[in-house]
């Protein structure tokens, strides 16, 4: 729900755009990233914040072993917030 597209950056760099835009960037986003690779392997994901808008969000997946940007297999993100 009001998701319009994605761009995929580079690797493990993905923003999601707002289809109806948000009141301000005061905004909540969470995000979370399917785990990959052997057993203690995991993802980190981090909003890259001064790329927040009204009507985009863009959130990093980083291997949390060896702090390089991964490419996960699925990708979730909830907003919470006011919409404009």
């Amino acid at each position: 729900f009001n998701v319009g597209t994605l761009t995929d950056n580079t690797a493990g760099d993905t923003s999601f755009n707002i289809s109806s835009a948000m009141a301000d960037t005061n905004f909540s986003g969470v995000g979370m990233s399917s785990v990959e690779g052997s057993a203690g392997s995991y993802d980190v994901i981090s909003e890259i914040s001064n790329s927040r808008t009204t009507s985009l969000i863009r959130l990093i997946s980083v291997n949390y072993n060896n702090g390089g940007n991964n490419e996960s297999e699925y990708k979730m993100m909830q907003i919470c917030g006011d919409l404009a």
